[in-house]
């Protein structure tokens, strides 16, 4: 089916306000399904050309319908904000369950991944872009939306906002004001940005806050996941495709990973847990859903440097007892030489190699490579970071 859009404030066809009017125009239509019933209940009216038909109030136009088009719908999937379906359902709320109704996440992924490749290759985001819904395009609107935000969501308001979200008033349902596309049942180890970028990777929005290296790097996330789990193929798209499918980042596996790495970092290395949970979730937002230990302490060691260069307070507690200044300063030492190209030992670490996700060496060292020298897993992916 295609659809053309033309939106306004008051009805664009008056005429045909009352349903009964909206019905009698379908006297030389050409379908059987979907029913004449059904589309002017639905606040379509039938041009008389072709199979368009118009709605009376947004002017929104669909055709070339297939028998298991339905139109409600196609005018809630392409016009949401239409004051007809405001009428039709009674109450807000009942428009935004509907909306929620029949998604199925998989399918509008893949969707979403073609559109990204595609998109992509043409060039970063262009500056103007259509936004879903006008009346949340800034973060203080958002964040406005979140008055009645549910208190025991880990989740909070200006974390969703920033990440483009605003709350639709139900449960934890929330939505993106450039997209229009739908998030709900929060965990508390869910990160915002990445789950707007693991659903809904081709969203102009996010493209242009965060970068295609970076959403390329959630999606390739996944084929780290099932990789990890024995699934083997020949060929990298197929596994690219099928890994983002089943992409969990609540996979009790990764859950089980995380503690066991928190003890480890807390209990023998020292470090708090609030700064062990600061790192993960800055390595979550790099698309790193099971960092090593290296990974974490790396993390923490650019947490440092970076409040340090800006002088901000970021609480990052080396609780050691009787732990001496030299120490201190060794340790330190160790861990910017991990920020270095164990190779060259000149420039900084900026080559993240998939699927095995070891960050130890620059792109110019790694250019040749076909094998992590880490772990001689072979490289499909290399991926251009930026510390700091």
């Amino acid at each position: 089916m295609e659809q053309c859009s033309v939106f306004t404030n008051t009805p664009k066809y008056p005429k045909y306000v009352d349903e009964n009017e909206r019905f009698r125009s379908y006297t030389r239509w050409i379908h059987i399904n979907p029913s004449p019933t059904q589309l002017s209940k639905a606040g379509f009216f039938f041009t008389s050309t072709a199979d368009l038909v118009r709605c009376y109030q947004c002017g929104i136009g669909l055709k070339d319908f297939s028998s298991t088009d339905d139109p409600l719908k196609e005018h809630v999937k392409h016009s949401s904000q239409c004051q007809h379906l405001l009428l039709y359902f009674g109450t807000m709320s009942a428009l935004e369950n509907y909306k929620m109704q029949d998604l199925e996440p998989g399918a509008i992924r893949q969707k979403q991944l073609a559109e990204f490749r595609e998109r992509s290759l043409q060039g970063p985001p262009p500056r103007q872009y259509r936004i879903r819904n006008e009346a949340y395009n800034t973060y203080e609107l958002r964040l406005t939306s979140f008055e009645k935000w549910p208190e025991h969501i880990v989740q909070r308001p200006p974390i969703l906002a920033e990440a483009g979200l605003y709350y639709t008033g139900i449960d934890d349902h929330v939505r993106c004001f450039a997209c229009d596309g739908g998030l709900r049942r929060w965990d508390p180890e869910d990160d915002p940005w990445i789950e707007h970028c693991r659903w809904f990777p081709a969203c102009p929005f996010a493209r242009k806050q965060k970068g295609d290296e970076f959403i390329a790097l959630v999606q390739a996330s996944a084929d780290q996941n099932i990789d990890e789990l024995g699934a083997t193929s020949g060929n990298f798209t197929n596994d690219y495709v099928g890994g983002v499918n089943n992409l969990h980042i609540t996979d009790p596996d990764i859950k089980r990973s995380i503690e066991e790495k928190r003890k480890i970092c807390t209990d023998d290395m020292g470090f708090s847990n609030e700064v062990f949970s600061f790192a993960v979730s800055e390595l979550r937002q790099q698309g790193n859903i099971k960092p090593c230990i290296e990974d974490i302490v790396v993390a923490i060691e650019v947490i440092k440097g970076r409040n340090q260069q800006h002088s901000t307070e970021i609480p990052i507690n080396v609780n050691r007892n009787d732990t001496s200044t030299e120490e201190l300063l060794e340790e330190n030492k160790r861990l910017k030489d991990m920020l270095t190209c164990f190779i060259c030992q000149n420039n900084p670490v900026n080559a993240l190699f998939l699927p095995c996700t070891h960050h130890r060496l620059c792109l110019d060292c790694s250019h040749d490579l076909k094998k992590c020298p880490v772990c001689l897993r072979p490289i499909r992916e290399k991926i251009k970071t930026f510390m700091g």
